[in-house]
């Protein structure tokens, strides 16, 4: 599961130029092909580290939902089961129940961040 909250490095810098564009993109294990979340840098299957970055549809499933209140706002995350297989925790821009089909779309820096992040949304 990953919430990817990462500061640009140069491990992360290829996400967040992704999210930039609007692209989401996971891992996935050049010696098995096993995809994983965006912040795993060894392969959850075989253990390898040689992972590259791939497209990822953005469609995905709500498993389960929080408000998070800690900063006096509500915010609505979500553990979302991607369609390629990996979990995230994620913020979701609308209601949704758990089982909703969703998809992403990059929030632009902002209220402080100084890169993009995935939001979820129902899909239509």
């Amino acid at each position: 599961m990953s919430g990817f909250h990462a500061t640009r490095d140069e491990r992360s810098a290829a996400w967040f130029d992704a999210l930039a564009q609007g692209r989401l993109l996971i891992r996935r294990c050049d010696r098995c092909g096993h995809l994983g979340a965006p912040d795993r840098f060894a392969c959850s299957a075989c253990l390898a580290d040689d992972l590259d970055w791939v497209p990822a549809s953005g469609a995905g499933t709500l498993l389960a939902r929080i408000v998070d209140r800690t900063n006096g706002s509500d915010v609505v995350l979500g553990l979302i089961e991607l369609a390629e297989g990996p979990w995230l925790l994620a913020r979701i821009t609308e209601p949704a129940e758990v089982g909703t089909s969703l998809v992403a779309t990059a929030l632009p820096p902002g209220d402080g961040r100084g890169e993009a992040i995935p939001v979820f949304r129902a899909v239509a």
